[in-house]
């Protein structure tokens, strides 16, 4: 899927925490915080989003697909967990791949032995649903 972006191809900036996040001039906003987007990412979507509720199975929708920064930490928790989840993700305008490959999330600590399922993700086909893991479903739309 690859819709024309009504804007440049966003900046990498490196947060408070070492993890990236990207910056869009004409909007002058960034798709995670500058104070961290991996702090940011483990606080609200993990802590406070995947571990909240008690159901099993988890359904997750995201609004912005973005970097897939929540989708992958999401997949490696759930992994751990044995949880099994049903994530849709939306976002109308996806990142290219030169963009995805220069975040530097599955280089740091939280990522290792995760690193390919951030590829992955990735690649998966939009607009079907597809099982990455017992644990992880995600459609792309």
């Amino acid at each position: 899927m690859n819709r024309c972006r009504p804007f440049s191809t966003p900046s990498l900036l490196i947060t408070a925490d070492g993890s990236h996040t990207l910056y869009l001039q004409e909007w002058d906003e960034t798709y995670h915080s500058r104070h961290g987007a991996l702090t940011e990412s483990l606080h609200v979507f993990i802590q406070h989003g995947f571990y909240y509720p008690e159901e099993n199975p988890v359904r997750i929708l995201e609004v912005g697909f973005g970097t897939g920064l929540n989708a992958w930490l999401t997949a490696i928790e759930a992994e751990k967990s044995k949880k099994k989840v049903f994530y849709h993700a939306f976002d109308d305008y996806p990142l290219d791949r030169v963009v995805i490959a220069s975040l530097n999330y599955p280089s740091l600590p939280h990522g290792k032995g995760h690193e390919s399922l951030f590829f992955r993700i990735h690649e998966a086909p939009w607009n079907e649903t597809v099982a990455l893991s017992p644990f992880f479903d995600i459609q792309k739309t």
